[in-house]
């Protein structure tokens, strides 16, 4: 592989992508979107197209102009812009909408794949070239969760398999062996601040994947600034799944989680 397509929203996910990219030799050719992905962009690209959100049509024909036949999507796109009616869609985008039944995620991203795919573009699974940051199982840092934590990890993953087949987020909080908070259209970050405010100190965070996860899109992603987000809610437990989970700067995420007292966790669906 020379070059590849990389559709980058918001976040060091994208960022993450195109230094390993690069450091295996492929050019990265990117579509970033104006007020949404790290202006940082720029210097991890070796061509670059900044494009409004909804911009499908501008999307693909820089594509087409730089003869990109593979892509990656990363780094979020936040929902609620679409579901505010805020995003000034293109005539390509209105049309891909206006065939799918409903606005859940894995409906909108499965229009879009098809429609880049109609295109000669075809999406790649986003952790390609990523094997290595994403989470193994078991303890990951110093702190080893309490026979207690365990038992909330385990209603933890249960909540958080059904809001996955749902399609509706997929991050659930647990305190004590009571759903605290499930995540919707706010992103992990806000639901681990509604639950620190309901619950108090020591909560179990669990993220994970969707039981029929489509790895082209919306992988269950964790970093520094999720770090800071269970730090201030004094959370005492992440719980994140192994092998389709993605740490950003995991060694930097792990020292922090220790001197937090936060036990992180690799764990199994099952």
């Amino acid at each position: 592989m020379k070059k590849i397509g990389l559709i980058a929203g918001e976040g060091e996910f994208p960022l993450l992508f195109a230094q390993e990219a690069r450091s295996r030799g492929v050019e990265v050719v990117t579509v970033a979107v104006k007020n949404h992905t790290s202006a940082e962009m720029n210097h991890y690209s070796d061509k670059i197209e900044w494009i409004s959100l909804g911009s499908l049509k501008s999307l693909i024909q820089f594509f087409r102009q730089e003869k990109i036949q593979e892509a990656v999507m990363a780094g979020r796109v936040p929902k609620p812009d679409f579901i505010q009616g805020t995003v000034a869609a293109d005539e390509r985008l209105l049309a891909v909408l206006a065939k799918t039944p409903d606005h859940r995620d894995t409906t909108l991203l499965n229009a879009l794949i098809s429609e880049l795919e109609r295109s000669g573009i075809r999406l790649l699974d986003s952790s390609l070239f990523l094997q290595s940051h994403l989470a193994k199982e078991g303890v990951l840092g110093k702190q080893s969760p309490s026979l207690l934590h365990y038992k909330d990890i385990e209603l933890g993953k249960k909540a958080a398999k059904k809001l996955g087949e749902l399609d509706i987020g997929q991050t659930v909080v647990v305190k004590n062996r009571a759903v605290v908070a499930v995540e919707g259209l706010e992103g992990t970050d806000e639901t681990i601040r509604r639950a620190g405010k309901i619950a108090g100190e020591g909560i179990v965070v669990v993220k994970m994947a969707r039981p029929s996860q489509d790895m082209r899109f919306d992988i269950p992603v964790v970093g520094p600034k999720t770090l800071e987000t269970l730090s201030q809610a004094k959370a005492a437990v992440l719980a994140i799944e192994a092998g389709k989970t993605l740490m950003l700067q995991r060694e930097i995420f792990l020292k922090r989680a220790d001197e937090s007292k936060l036990a992180v966790v690799g764990v199994k669906s099952s």
